[in-house]
């Protein structure tokens, strides 16, 4: 049994952040303020079947979450406060329903905290598997604070956090019950991760990356470079939680506003004023859009 403390999940928590902030959600995690973090939480359940997850919501938010109750979720902005703190380093001693809604928002795994506590991993670079502590490095990979060998191994995890492959009883079931060499192990571990590695490349490699096309983004290949004439579309990668996001033509007929929130955003452009479907950054020009105002629609909408 592993020995993980709510100290080294807090640091793996954190420094998951650390990486996050500058890929998919660095949106919204790059300045954690506490508006930015509810719409990311939102957006996070909006899809979520975890039960572990929303197991989590309620405890935090004192009701369960429930697509109907958007406007209830967008009051209880202030919860967010100590989560922004622990994100940027404000506060040592966090509670732990505030590192578990932080793990959620940086979809740090594993977690909660007692799947966490209770994981041997193995230590790709000594080929030892950890009894102690769990650090994570600046690539994602677990690594062991502290080294303890043993033959049996709950979870093997590699520099993708997601890619997991469980081994039960390293045991030479031939050898009268010895256990096989680390050499081995770590053997066979290179060739379930090298063969990860390639299933990944092949099926789907070809499109991790996305490109700005006129009005909506396109799944591309991360290698393809596309130069049309008097432009350069920058190929960037692939991020879902602003693939839908499109380009509108809109007219005085174009509902604007449902229960009073926008459905509509906007951005002033060299060009004039573009119209969004969504809330993001221009493909462009990279500026925040801005929810539409009704002096927005006066001015602009014919």
């Amino acid at each position: 049994m592993s020995n993980n403390t709510i100290n080294s999940y807090k640091k793996a928590v954190k420094s998951k952040y650390q990486m996050e902030k500058k890929s998919g959600n660095s949106i919204y995690l790059s300045q954690p303020s506490q508006a930015n973090l509810r719409k990311l939480c939102w957006q996070k359940f909006e899809n979520s079947s975890n039960q572990n997850d929303l197991n989590i919501f309620k405890t935090f938010f004192g009701f369960s979450f429930d697509l109907t109750q958007k406007n209830t979720f967008t009051t209880k902005t202030d919860r967010f406060k100590p989560v922004g703190a622990f994100f940027r380093g404000e506060t040592a001693s966090p509670t732990d329903d505030v590192i578990e809604i932080a793990a959620i928002l940086v979809d740090f795994n594993p977690r909660p905290f007692n799947k966490f506590r209770s994981i041997l991993v193995m230590d790709e670079a000594s080929g030892v598997v950890c009894q102690n502590e769990l650090l994570l490095s600046e690539k994602g990979r677990l690594l062991c604070n502290e080294k303890t060998e043993k033959d049996k191994v709950v979870d093997v995890v590699g520099e993708d956090l997601s890619m997991k492959a469980s081994f039960l009883d390293f045991r030479n079931k031939n050898s009268g019950g010895k256990i096989k060499s680390w050499k081995q192990n770590i053997i066979g571990v290179s060739f379930v991760f090298f063969l990860g590695f390639v299933v990944s490349y092949y099926f789907f490699s070809k499109k991790q990356c996305m490109q700005w096309s006129g009005n909506h983004y396109e799944e591309v290949s991360c290698d393809l470079d596309v130069q049309s004439v008097g432009s350069y579309r920058v190929v960037v990668p692939l991020d879902r939680s602003v693939l839908n996001l499109q380009k509108v033509v809109v007219t005085d007929t174009t509902v604007f506003f449902k229960n009073g929130e926008a459905l509509i955003w906007y951005a002033k452009t060299a060009n004039g004023i573009e119209f969004f479907n969504t809330h993001g950054r221009h493909p462009d020009n990279n500026h925040a859009l801005k929810p539409v105002t009704a002096y927005i629609i006066k001015k602009y909408v014919k």
